[in-house]
């Protein structure tokens, strides 16, 4: 079985600020018997590869460097539709939702119509592949606005933003990067209107649309960012179900990512299984990796250690539990206990 280790940019500037070397790190991740490293591309709105940037800055590319110089691989992990810097710089980008304004914990969901930030994914994802040259790129948050860690779905209702830009998109029917242009700006719905617009006759025709369309949008979307990462392994961060046998209804109609579609685009998935956060047990997480295996056999599930326990123990533990599911590759997350190890 295959282990990869997920890095998060507040983990990696722990690394290079304590002064270890990429030999030393690259080294550990070879002992430790993992893959090679998931890495974010961005933190705070810049990009690892960033000049003068003391957290990241060209101080990391030794490190992927040596990685690669072990027989290891990497993936570089961009953001989609969250992001802190322009969530407060641009108000235009928050989402509405039916059931008020979201913003949870770290969680700073963009609108999936802003058009200044499809251009700017579209950015991402090419400078990312060209600057890094990294063996895979993982598109996360790539979903309409849903908190999977904190499941804040009412009255059984799709997720997902309901603003002006949406709905009149998804009434023209358009989709992918380009989907919003000629749209007029508005102001959005005000939110105490959503509920009151529930009410009304025209809401059942108009949800309809839009629940087939936020779907189309996102698949759209995951099609040209392929073509801009160029001849790498393409993954997408699934959303987790809450239930494994309800898997395609629940990742559905939280977050409008169609998992048969995807499969069908020869999208490698990465279905979030972090058990800790959600309160979950082992079966569920066997259960859920089983239920998506059955779908799509290139599955690489992401998984999260307990609480106060490192991962490079717990992979062990977990190693013997997965290798009976037949389970090819696996990331654990995260770094930071894995470090005083």
């Amino acid at each position: 079985m295959k282990w990869w280790l997920r890095a998060y940019p507040h983990e990696m500037a722990r690394v290079i600020g304590n002064g270890i070397s990429p030999k030393a790190f690259a080294g550990k991740l070879k002992d430790w018997g993992f893959e090679g490293l998931w890495f974010s591309t961005y933190n705070q709105g810049r990009p690892v590869w960033a000049d003068g940037w003391c957290e990241y800055g060209k101080d990391f590319d030794p490190y992927l460097k040596e990685i690669g110089e072990r027989g290891m691989g990497t993936v570089a992990v961009v953001d989609c539709f969250h992001d802190k810097i322009r969530f407060y710089e641009d108000t235009s980008t928050q989402p509405v939702v039916v059931n008020g304004f979201m913003s949870n914990g770290d969680y700073r969901p963009i609108c999936p119509t802003s058009p200044g930030h499809l251009a700017l994914i579209a950015g991402r994802v090419e400078a990312a592949a060209k600057t890094l040259k990294p063996d895979g790129i993982a598109l996360d948050y790539l979903w309409h606005p849903f908190y999977w860690q904190k499941d804040n779905g009412q009255d059984n209702l799709p997720m997902g933003c309901i603003c002006h830009r949406c709905l009149a998109t998804a009434r023209r029917g358009d989709v992918g990067l380009s989907a919003c242009e000629g749209i007029e700006e508005s102001i959005d719905l005000p939110k105490y209107q959503c509920k009151k617009l529930r009410k009304k006759t025209s809401w059942d025709n108009t949800i309809s649309a839009w629940v087939i369309w936020r779907s189309a949008h996102i698949t759209q979307i995951a099609r040209e960012l392929r073509k801009l990462s160029g001849r790498r392994r393409k993954i997408v961060h699934i959303v987790p179900p809450q239930e494994p046998e309800s898997l395609l209804r629940d990742v559905f109609m939280r977050s409008a990512q169609d998992v048969l579609k995807l499969t069908k685009e020869k999208f490698t998935l990465s279905p979030l299984l972090h058990a800790p956060l959600l309160g979950k047990s082992d079966a569920w997480v066997e259960g859920s990796l089983k239920a998506f295996q059955a779908l799509n056999d290139d599955t690489v599930p992401g998984l999260l250690p307990p609480k106060g326990e490192s991962a490079r123990t717990w992979k062990r533990s977990w190693s013997r539990t997965l290798s009976k599911l037949d389970v090819e590759e696996a990331i654990a997350s995260s770094l930071e206990l894995w470090l005083e190890g």
